[in-house]
């Protein structure tokens, strides 16, 4: 499995990520990325970083690990977390440290 840093991530921003939920796809956009912190723990292997998603109003899905696709990393497994609702969709995060 690659380890992906924020550099990757950052060629991505506002592309659409499929999500699969079963049979289903949902979209999600990468709306922004932030850094963290960096902590001098042992055996760091990348910056820290956090991805925000916006779904659309009517999907709401629970925190846990999807497989998601997007056209320029390919398929990868990230656990997203709702975030908050707003106006024009559903934000989510994934922590990535």
């Amino acid at each position: 499995m690659q380890l992906l840093d924020a550099s990757a991530f950052s060629t991505c921003l506002k592309q659409m990520f499929q999500v699969h939920i079963g049979e289903s796809r949902v979209g999600m956009v990468l709306e922004t990325m932030q850094m963290l912190p960096v902590q001098n723990y042992p055996g760091i292997c990348r910056e820290p970083f956090v991805l925000f998603f916006r779904s659309p109003l009517q999907t709401i899905l629970p925190q846990q690990t999807y497989v998601m696709e997007n056209e320029k990393l390919g398929v990868l497994s990230i656990q997203i977390s709702p975030s908050r609702l707003e106006s024009n969709g559903m934000l989510y995060h994934a922590v990535f440290n």
